[in-house]
């Protein structure tokens, strides 16, 4: 069995970032996306580490609008 979820989260990690200061850049970059309005993230926890996941239920969501999610984060 798969131990990671389905819509798997992401953990965007900039190269050169200590891993000691992912946690927080993970939350500052969720707090900014939802703050924007234009995006809806939730943050979990797995394994000690901070990761951010979406759920998508709109039927409407596009190819582009994940693209923009991706460019945006």
């Amino acid at each position: 069995m798969d131990p990671v979820p389905w819509p798997r989260p992401v953990r965007p990690s900039p190269e050169g970032m200590p891993p000691g200061e992912l946690d927080a850049l993970q939350v500052r970059l969720r707090e900014s996306l939802v703050r924007s309005g234009d995006f809806y993230l939730v943050q979990t926890t797995l394994g000690g580490k901070v990761w951010l996941r979406t759920t998508l239920i709109n039927p409407l969501t596009t190819d582009a609008d994940l693209e923009a999610l991706r460019r945006a984060a």
